[in-house]
């Protein structure tokens, strides 16, 4: 099988726009390829946001800062 997924760390507790979330880092294969994939997931109410960045794992590090900002300034409406 070409595809699969493994979670690299725990999930880490984080907020987003003050909401208690989650953060995961994934190493996905799909088609033979390897990817890094972070995912912030929170719910409010009965919706449920995830934003996430998926990038070759010798490029993830690049833009992770961005990554981060953009989490920490995820406005829930």
């Amino acid at each position: 099988i070409d595809d699969s997924i493994e979670v690299e760390i725990a999930p880490e507790d984080i907020k987003m726009d003050g909401v208690p979330a989650k953060q995961y880092v994934y190493t996905i294969v799909s088609g033979g390829t390897e990817y890094k994939q972070l995912q912030a997931i929170v719910v409010k109410g009965a919706v449920f946001y995830t934003v996430t960045y998926t990038a070759l794992p010798e490029q993830f590090e690049a833009h992770l800062s961005d990554v981060a900002k953009m989490i920490e300034n995820f406005d829930i409406r």
